[in-house]
């Protein structure tokens, strides 16, 4: 396997700049074919196969579609207990059904709707929903209600919790639309959940999908939806976890793997790394 450490971000973009050739696998296991994978607490994954959303065992077993033929699925997350799961539906197709973000339970049933908006991220202790709207991050309690905005900024996407559920990260892959300055808001920020701390990680364009490791030290993140990379929040290295095309990164329940989405064998596909090889 190889990897690189790298420590700061002009350091990253001479890594990643490197060319297409000198590339060699990374050992990944493939775990199923589909994408926007989410490691549940009890270590089953859900993700998305032909627009449904699906669970499956971490190798790849047991596999169970749980939403209703038609629905457009992405980006699941899972509730803490894992008996819920929450994801973003898109109706294209002109039906009756609305946009927006659904909960539904691992065992089936009918989806039900929750608030218009993208990118849910269930917090540790089950009590909100983080997610995105055009210019604002959000909150919303599980069962309903008016959301509270934590934050006005450009387009905060794929949101994730550090594990004391009091911080949020989150990726700005575009420029500020509210800014005369270009480039200002794009990289990987942090914001406590009442709006205050707000700090940038990385000032990088391109970069989306953290995730928080369970124990809140690192963050896997996927840069220009090329590769995934390893942040060490305390010590403000970089690691580079795959060599062949990934994005999308999820950290198992215990934090030895990362599972991940790639295209690298044609057609999108799942699969699983160890980090601590």
């Amino acid at each position: 396997m190889k990897r690189g450490i790298l420590y700061g971000v002009a350091a990253l973009v001479v890594f990643v700049a490197c060319g297409e050739d000198e590339r060699v696998a990374d050992g990944a296991e493939f775990i199923t074919d589909g994408y926007d994978p989410a490691w549940g607490p009890d270590g089953r994954i859900a993700y998305v196969y032909e627009h449904g959303l699906w669970v499956c065992d971490a190798g790849g077993g047991n596999k169970k579609r749980l939403s209703p033929e038609g629905q457009k699925c992405f980006d699941p997350d899972w509730r803490p207990d894992g008996k819920e799961i929450v994801y973003l539906s898109y109706n294209t197709g002109g039906g009756s059904e609305r946009s927006g973000l659904y909960v539904l339970s691992v065992e089936g049933g009918t989806p039900r709707f929750l608030t218009d908006g993208i990118m849910p991220a269930w917090s540790p202790n089950g009590d909100e929903i983080a997610f995105s709207r055009i210019y604002q991050l959000l909150l919303i309690n599980p069962a309903g209600g008016e959301p509270r905005v934590v934050l006005e900024f450009s387009r905060p996407e794929n949101i994730a919790w550090a594990p004391d559920g009091e911080w949020l990260f989150f990726a700005v892959e575009e420029d500020n639309y509210k800014s005369n300055e270009p480039g200002k808001c794009e990289g990987l920020w942090r914001v406590k959940r009442d709006g205050t701390g707000l700090y940038k990680l990385l000032d990088l364009a391109d970069v989306n999908y953290p995730a928080c490791s369970p124990e809140g030290n690192y963050l896997a993140y996927s840069f220009k939806a090329d590769d995934i990379f390893i942040y060490d929040i305390r010590k403000r290295g970089i690691t580079k976890l795959t060599s062949d095309g990934a994005w999308e990164p999820s950290w198992s329940p215990e934090g030895r793997a990362v599972a991940f989405a790639s295209s690298r064998e044609g057609g999108y596909k799942i699969y699983k790394l160890n980090v601590n090889d």
